[in-house]
């Protein structure tokens, strides 16, 4: 508890949700039945016993829900360490490796040529009350995530400079309001085409004239929102997108999916990976190429 407790203020809530399911799981389920010891003290897990608790859980995750597990554990223990705690970290030079196959969804993209297609198709019918299909582009554009994309306000559009600015998100499920972004390196400030500007200018005018026609407000100066001045769920959104994906004859993709895409997009370009890390808000280049090896060997 003393760990969970002091590492708590680092995490969003879903975060913080899956930090502590991690420690909980560990300290109580996994590496005492499995290792046949009780670990009363951080300082009796060495890193033989680590490798064989990772090791265990290998064929039961995916490669990226395990490399997260193990995220959350090095964090924690590195607070430890440097409160004194323990000496040394048992998670240091562990090889982690799921072997359980990502759900076909989640690695989703359209190759190059698909994605012609869809935005060409997306364009077509651009209302302000068919808000889906701004968001659809806005995520082909940027690769933002769906919780980015409902976060952004007015104020983080810069159509001098042509870039959009991400400091928050939307949080549909628990607070129905903004919240912080995965992590630190999320917060970022990315360039936009001047297609996906304008895109932007005319949502913007096209709002303020609903805006005086009805007396309706956006409160909260969100981009993203209807003529009613409300946002759309994921599954609104998602149900768009597949269904434009089945009129041009490409894979069904999820909002999710847009964010693979934009990356893909990138390296069939042969853009430095470095940018394309900070383009997507990633913590480090290592992410982005875990992330996306797969896509990597196919170019």
């Amino acid at each position: 508890m003393y760990i969970i407790n002091l590492t708590k203020p680092k995490f969003k809530i879903s975060g913080y949700y899956s930090f502590g399911q991690t420690i909980k799981f560990i300290i109580y389920s996994t590496i005492a039945p499995s290792l046949s010891v009780i670990i009363s003290d951080w300082k009796d897990l060495t890193r033989d016993m680590y490798q064989k608790f990772i090791n265990e859980l290998a064929p039961k995750y995916a490669n990226e829900t395990l490399r997260k597990r193990n995220l959350y554990i090095k964090h924690c223990i590195s607070v430890a360490r440097e409160d004194g705690v323990i000496s040394k970290s048992p998670t240091y030079k562990v090889t982690v490796k799921g072997e359980k196959k990502e759900k076909a969804e989640d690695l989703k993209h359209l190759n190059y040529g698909e994605l012609k297609l869809l935005v060409a198709e997306t364009k077509k019918n651009l209302k302000p009350r068919y808000i889906s299909r701004y968001i659809i582009l806005f995520g082909i554009s940027t690769g933002a995530r769906f919780s980015e994309i409902l976060g952004m306000t007015w104020d983080c559009v810069d159509f001098t400079n042509q870039t959009i600015t991400i400091n928050k998100t939307w949080d549909l499920k628990n607070k129905n309001d903004f919240s912080d972004t995965k992590n630190y390196a999320s917060m970022r400030t990315i360039t936009i085409d001047k297609d996906m500007c304008d895109i932007l200018k005319d949502l913007l005018n096209d709002q303020d004239k609903v805006i005086k026609q009805t007396g309706l407000k956006n409160k909260k100066n969100l981009v993203f929102v209807n003529n009613k001045m409300k946002l759309v769920s994921n599954n609104a959104a998602n149900k768009t997108l597949k269904a434009l994906c089945r009129v041009v004859g490409v894979t069904e993709i999820t909002c999710h999916g847009l964010h693979h895409t934009h990356a893909s997009t990138f390296l069939f370009k042969k853009v430095n990976i470095k940018y394309v890390s900070r383009r997507l808000g990633h913590n480090d280049i290592v992410t982005t190429l875990q992330t996306y090896s797969h896509i990597m060997d196919e170019l």
